[in-house]
């Protein structure tokens, strides 16, 4: 049984999505495409330039992001991601604004990906680019702590004129062989890396493609969604009974 409340326009977006004004091609598996989740989700488009990769202490970057995230909570939604990998400096200023679950990065995962690994390991991250990933995007994650390796994707010619959208065009096989050339190397230098983690939400429709080349499990921001999707949103088991061979739902938090 499901109780209802009047109060919103619109229902059934568990999860919001904060996006930059970027107007290029989001292929599926891109967290800007809609078809990569199995659930619905809610986009807010921020206007106003927001540059993750700055420092955050310029409440001008902050603000447009703030704003979206209040706005999608009170729409409703029961958690909101914000799509730029940097945005993890971010992460404490925009949760303690609302009240419901926010996530600012892939990042976020570093310290639960670590503790899955022998000690002595290194995770991998592959990052739009390594001249900006600073020391406190790590800090929000308590991810200091944790042995990397990092590659970047800032000298890959398909790439960057995607991500830069100076190409008006996705060559989807030129970026999914350079995401993966950059992984095989990460793990050629490194060979104590055990696990990828991507950073950048543009390479995740690349991961099937880098998990294939590597052998290695690889994370990213769409498996962060769906993680919190998984957490906020109730599910319905079949409870079966066996003397009459019947199958009851029942909805369990």
């Amino acid at each position: 049984m499901h109780d209802y409340y009047g109060g919103r326009n619109t229902y059934g977006e568990a999860i919001g999505i904060v996006m930059p004004n970027e107007a290029k091609v989001r292929p599926l598996g891109d967290v800007g495409n809609a078809a990569t989740f199995s659930f619905p989700v809610r986009y807010h488009v921020v206007k106003e330039p927001a540059d993750c990769k700055q420092r955050t202490d310029d409440r001008s970057i902050l603000e447009p992001i703030l704003s979206a995230v209040r706005e999608l909570e009170q729409a409703g939604v029961l958690g909101v991601a914000i799509a730029c990998g940097f945005g993890s400096s971010l992460q404490q200023g925009v949760s303690a604004a609302v009240s419901i679950p926010v996530f600012t990065s892939s990042l976020l995962l570093l310290p639960f990906v670590y503790e899955m690994c022998p000690r002595g390991r290194k995770i991998g991250i592959i990052t739009a680019d390594t001249t900006v990933a600073r020391l406190e995007l790590f800090r929000p994650a308590g991810a200091e702590h944790v042995p990397i390796a990092l590659a970047g994707m800032q000298d890959q010619p398909g790439y960057r004129g995607w991500t830069s959208e100076t190409v008006p065009e996705l060559d989807f096989d030129q970026v999914a062989a350079e995401s993966t050339g950059v992984a095989k190397r990460l793990v050629a230098e490194n060979p104590d890396v055990k696990v990828i983690l991507l950073e950048c939400v543009n390479l995740t429709p690349y991961a099937p493609a880098i998990r294939s080349a590597t052998g290695l499990p690889v994370f990213d921001f769409v498996s962060l969604v769906n993680m919190v999707y998984d957490a906020v949103q109730a599910k319905a088991y079949p409870l079966v009974d066996l003397r009459w061979g019947k199958a009851w739902w029942r909805t369990r938090l």
